[in-house]
């Protein structure tokens, strides 16, 4: 659910909900460096819900510039309390708008908090995340200016208490769209 302009403000609130549900869940079967009996794998099910709480505000800086911080809150409900965590994510988002192109970047700072330790690594698995991120949008000199060309490149990685976790990103990215309607 998604409540942008509140009040006539530049604020947009946002609230998601997911509930998830695996099939055959067989987190800490197989496990052979530790021991992993019913418990064990109790502390891995990674059933459960999410909910998400995002606040944004919008500025316009003259006519070419937008910036947009936005901070979640998502808290992990799992039945594995070991898979179970609240989080924290800041986000600074940045559109410059020019004569036939957009460019737009992005700043991403999270953290993870687990409710109990994995029993697999002995240890919680909290971790901090950062990425960034800048696309770039050219409109191309034909078809009405419905046609853009697009560009992106991502970098992102995540530290967890549990080097296993650990994980990067690197994306570059090109493309051709078109734009349907007004």
């Amino acid at each position: 659910v998604q409540w942008d302009r509140v009040m006539g403000t530049p604020l947009q609130l946002t609230v998601s909900y997911r509930d998830i549900s695996i099939d055959e869940e067989r987190s800490g079967q197989g496990v052979r460096s530790v021991a992993c009996n019913a418990a064990c794998r109790d502390l891995l099910r990674r059933d459960g819900k999410m909910y998400t709480f995002d606040a944004s505000y919008l500025w316009r800086l003259g006519t070419q510039n937008l910036l947009r911080p936005m901070i979640r809150y998502r808290v992990d409900d799992r039945d594995g309390a070991a898979v179970a965590s609240d989080g924290v994510t800041l986000q600074l988002s940045h559109v410059f708008i020019g004569q036939g192109w957009t460019l737009a970047s992005n700043a991403i700072f999270g953290q993870s908090r687990q409710d109990a330790v994995n029993p697999i690594f002995g240890r919680k698995t909290d971790s901090d995340r950062i990425a960034l991120d800048t696309t770039l949008l050219y409109r191309l000199p034909f078809g009405n200016g419905r046609w853009q060309a697009v560009g992106s490149l991502t970098w992102g990685e995540e530290d967890s208490d549990v080097r296993f976790h650990d994980s990067e990103l690197f994306n570059v990215s090109a493309g051709v769209f078109y734009r349907f309607g007004n």
